[in-house]
């Protein structure tokens, strides 16, 4: 059975790494779309869609898990029914999500499966985001592989992680 991870990567922590590597316990393989595939240098989509799918190639990679996973994009269509038919054109048979909108889009023609997430409170993209924006440690919160391109991005000044912070999301 193929399972449905719909995620954003923004960037990809610990947490996404551990929630794929629960789902390839219970699944065969694990389709990672990665949303908002269209968003990039933004204040919520600070990278662009082939720079995440980068980071997450080098990470499954190095953890001997690329062979059991496909990345693809997904763009934000702002039509619910638009965005359930260009996701439902990829092959899968379940959706592992903890995102109400995602089940909501989903749920009438999939099983829908909550995500084993680790330390959600912890291991959040915008809590990282945020973390960057004040200067703090966030090196232990993402694979080494990720901090190091990410570090690389920010201090090129190719992508930016400023301003105030963002409100993070209660799942």
């Amino acid at each position: 059975m193929i399972a449905l991870f719909v995620c954003r990567l923004q960037p990809m922590h610990k947490g996404h790494l551990h929630a794929i590597k629960k789902i390839l316990e219970k699944y065969d393989s694990v389709l990672i779309a990665v949303g908002s595939s269209n968003a990039s240098r933004q204040r919520s989509n600070p990278f662009s869609f082939p720079e995440r799918k980068q980071m997450t190639t080098e990470v499954l990679e190095k953890e001997g898990l690329l062979d059991k996973c496909k990345i693809i994009g997904i763009p934000d269509i702002p039509d619910d029914e638009k965005w359930a038919e260009e996701i439902k054109k990829y092959d899968f048979d379940v959706v592992v999500t903890g995102n109400d909108w995602t089940r909501k889009c989903l749920e009438a023609d999939y099983e829908i499966v909550l995500p084993d997430f680790l330390e959600p409170e912890k291991y959040n993209a915008t809590r990282i985001r945020n973390i960057i924006r004040l200067r703090g440690s966030w090196d232990h919160l993402v694979p080494q592989s990720v901090y190091e391109f990410v570090k690389k991005m920010l201090d090129s000044g190719e992508a930016k992680i400023d301003g105030v912070v963002e409100k993070t999301m209660d799942w």
